[in-house]
C-alpha cells in the first residue's frame, strides 16, 4: 500500500470530503507502519508511535466533523416550493415585528 499523493495541484478538484479521506488514510498507513516497525524492533509502539496515532486522531476528527454542504435536489424542490415569495414576505414582517 502506497500514500496518497495530497499535493495542492493533486486535490485541487477533488471534493473536499474525499480530500479528508485521502489525509486520513496516509495518517493511518503511516501508524500502521511506525507500529510495524516498532515492533519488529521490539520497541514500545506506543511510545514510539504517539504522534502518528494523535494525526490519526487529529484526521479522524476532521473527517467525521466533515458535513457535505445541502445538495438534495428533491429536497431542494420541496424548499422552494414551500418557500413562495409571498410566504418568505409575510415571514421577514413576522420576524420584524418581534
Amino acid at each position: 500500500m502506497s500514500f496518497h499523493d495530497v499535493s495542492k495541484d493533486a486535490i485541487k478538484f477533488k471534493q473536499p470530503s474525499e480530500v479528508l479521506t485521502l489525509h486520513l488514510e496516509n495518517a493511518q498507513l503511516a501508524h500502521r507502519q511506525c507500529v510495524a516497525k516498532a515492533t519488529k524492533e521490539n520497541r514500545d509502539a506506543v511510545e514510539t508511535c504517539s504522534l502518528t496515532w494523535g494525526e490519526v486522531h487529529i484526521r479522524y476528527q476532521a473527517w467525521a466533523s466533515y458535513r457535505e454542504p445541502f445538495e438534495d435536489s428533491k429536497a431542494q424542490a420541496a424548499y422552494s416550493k414551500y418557500w413562495t415569495r409571498k410566504r418568505a414576505q409575510e415571514y421577514e414582517k413576522k420576524k420584524d415585528l418581534l
